[in-house]
């Protein structure tokens, strides 16, 4: 998956500074946020996924996979850290959150 962002964005020219870059990424969460909004119609009925959710999802997938390559961070590793994290706080707590 890195390999293929990686040529599409070198085809492209896909070259953001990293600010502009987490812009995006905030931008692209905001869009699949508003898609759940509207799929739910401002919470007065279940969501459901329909093939506007599924192009927010990829469109936020993108941009991250963009930002990892930019910055050098395998995703792998840094999911398997993050779980790895999530998994001794709860054992710790009972909880996933840091109740920040």
């Amino acid at each position: 998956m890195m390999e293929a962002v990686r040529e599409f964005a070198e085809t492209y020219g896909l070259s953001n500074s990293i600010p502009d870059r987490i812009l995006d990424l905030a931008s692209e969460v905001g869009e699949l946020s508003k898609e759940y909004t509207k799929s739910t119609g401002h919470g007065k009925r279940e969501f459901s996924v329909n093939s506007d959710w599924h192009m927010e999802m990829g469109d936020v997938l993108f941009v991250f996979l963009c930002l990892a390559h930019q910055t050098d961070v395998d995703v792998a590793e840094a999911l398997q850290m993050s779980m790895d994290k999530l998994k001794k706080r709860f054992e710790k707590t009972g909880k996933l959150g840091s109740g920040r």
